[in-house]
């Protein structure tokens, strides 16, 4: 079996308090090239994504304090 792509999502859900939650959701689809290992392309895509949730995160952090 020749795996060609890849696709990787992750999310994450942030209790704000009070019954409300923030939800963070990102997907990455890469073509696997002729060579490349698919664990080490999915493991770059699932970083990409940890990365633009934690961004969102650090963002919502001061209105979640705001929110208290």
């Amino acid at each position: 079996m020749r795996i060609t792509q890849v696709t990787v999502g992750v999310q994450r859900i942030i209790n704000l308090g009070n019954y409300e939650n923030a939800r963070y959701e990102c997907t990455q689809t890469a073509e696997v090239e002729e060579g490349e290992d698919p664990a080490e392309v999915y493991n770059q895509l699932r970083d990409i994504c940890r990365a633009n949730i934690s961004q969102e995160v650090e963002r919502l952090q001061p209105q979640k304090t705001r929110n208290k």
